[in-house]
């Protein structure tokens, strides 16, 4: 229902409530009249004809008769002589006014009081009088009648008024309206033109405004989504990137540990088998012990090699006994600063995205930190935040270098390390940051990495799969 449907709807009914309380007051008003006149005239009447018995008490009664005919008709009372023989001696005539109309028998029991005749006694007849309200009840009939009529016309006249001004005032919002819908049909160049009224202008001049602003919104909007997109295809590109040097890295490690690992322990077999028939001979044992020490060490080499291509113990031991054998094997080697490892919650739970991410970025910074960083001292403690881990590696180095090093150099400040590390990262919807140690002597490296419900990109879950596969 519209709204201007609405206000004439409500000026009808209350204009129709204000025409049926002044009928109601007019009816009660009419109902007081009739009864007081009908009394009025009974009384007076009842009155008269009393002293007239007296009168004419010891009279004739064709004297009686003469007065009465020359009396007529009593207002709003009807008189009749009774003989005691039942015969009509007289009747009064019917009133004369308005002869033929009456008013509604509803109306005329709405308004009409109780009616009690009175009789008179006159020598051998019963004067009778009866009130009669029939004259009076149609004055008030026709006093209803003129005020419903007026009523009417005035509420008619009222509703045409109303029903203009209404139109009048509700103009401007059907333009409104209209500018809006085309705005929304995508017609951005829409505006509402001036308009009448205080409120209606303040509308249109907000629409306006947000008319003048919203191609730039929607642009803005679109380049959000766009970068959006390409954000989530980049992640995307990420995640198989990572999964595919992953499972290139796995495969490596196979190739080592089953052809190169082979090869090297059938050289030793090879040259402990020499020793073994060279005897005496000096240059043959040596030559052979010589050749087992290499192999020995070569193997060794590879042991690490596949180490760091695939940690084997992330997969059977978990992230923390992965971190522990990690820092055990540079800590053998020499030359290397002081290392701490501290796990401050359990890291069971943690899906193989999370904790094989999380093991490369600790292996990357770690590397880094021992190589170029010059520190005695590399702290790395891992802390479970919510349905996230948190990684963070600390050394007592020579901090961030003042100018960036040359591209492709490795070095953690600015090479393929940094790069490497908040790709992993940000695969996963997490972040990464380098900065200053705490005490400004040094470097700490901080990566977030959400798990489960807690803002995880789906590319973890797919690149978790992918990793298990390739195991």
């Amino acid at each position: 229902m519209s709204l201007r449907l609405r206000l004439n709807l409500a000026i009808a009914l209350l204009s129709l409530a204000f025409i049926g309380v002044m009928a109601a007051l007019q009816v009660e008003a009419t109902r007081r009249s009739v009864r007081e006149e009908i009394d009025a005239s009974h009384r007076i009447a009842t009155q008269l004809l009393v002293q007239v018995d007296r009168a004419y008490a010891q009279g004739d009664e064709q004297v009686l008769l003469q007065f009465l005919g020359r009396l007529g008709r009593v207002r709003s009372n009807e008189l009749s002589l009774v003989g005691d023989d039942g015969r009509v001696r007289y009747q009064s005539p019917p009133s004369p006014y308005r002869v033929g109309q009456q008013a509604p028998a509803w109306f005329d029991a709405l308004v009409s009081p109780p009616l009690q005749p009175r009789e008179v006694r006159i020598q051998n007849a019963t004067l009778r009088i009866v009130p009669i309200a029939s004259r009076a009840v149609l004055d008030g009939w026709d006093d209803v009648r003129l005020l419903l009529g007026a009523g009417a016309g005035f509420m008619l006249l009222t509703l045409a008024v109303v029903a203009w001004l209404v139109a009048r005032a509700t103009a401007p919002f059907e333009r409104i309206e209209k500018a809006l819908v085309e705005l929304e049909g995508g017609a951005w160049g829409t505006r509402v033109p001036p308009v009448r009224g205080r409120e209606a202008s303040r509308i249109r001049d907000a629409i306006n405004r947000v008319a003048e602003t919203l191609p730039e919104r929607m642009a803005a909007r679109a380049a959000e989504l766009a970068a959006r997109e390409q954000l989530e295809a980049s992640r995307a590109f990420g995640e198989q990137l990572q999964s595919r040097i992953e499972q290139e890295r796995a495969m490596l490690a196979r190739e080592l540990h089953d052809e190169f690992g082979q090869s090297v322990t059938a050289i030793r077999s090879l040259a402990g088998a020499i020793g073994r028939r060279a005897g005496d001979d000096a240059t043959i044992g040596d030559a052979a012990a010589l050749i087992d020490d290499a192999a020995r060490r070569s193997y060794a080499g590879m042991q690490r090699l596949i180490a760091n291509l695939r940690p084997m113990a992330l997969d059977t031991l978990g992230l923390g006994a992965a971190l522990e054998d990690l820092v055990a094997r540079w800590q053998a080697q020499p030359d290397v600063p002081r290392l701490a490892l501290r796990v401050e919650a359990p890291l069971d739970g943690l899906s193989p995205a999370v904790s094989l991410a999380a093991f490369r970025i600790v292996q990357e910074a770690l590397g880094n930190a021992i190589r170029h960083a010059q520190a005695s001292a590399v702290t790395i403690a891992l802390l479970r935040e919510g349905q996230g881990l948190r990684v963070r590696i600390d050394d007592d180095g020579a901090g961030l270098p003042s100018a960036p090093p040359a591209a492709g150099s490795g070095n953690l400040r600015g090479g393929f390390g940094l790069h490497s590390m908040r790709e992993r990262a940000e695969v996963l919807g997490g972040r990464l940051a380098v900065g200053a140690a705490p005490g400004g002597r040094g470097t700490r490296i901080e990566a977030w990495l959400p798990d489960g419900g807690s803002g995880r990109h789906p590319a973890g879950t797919r690149h978790a799969q992918q990793q298990e596969e390739a195991t």
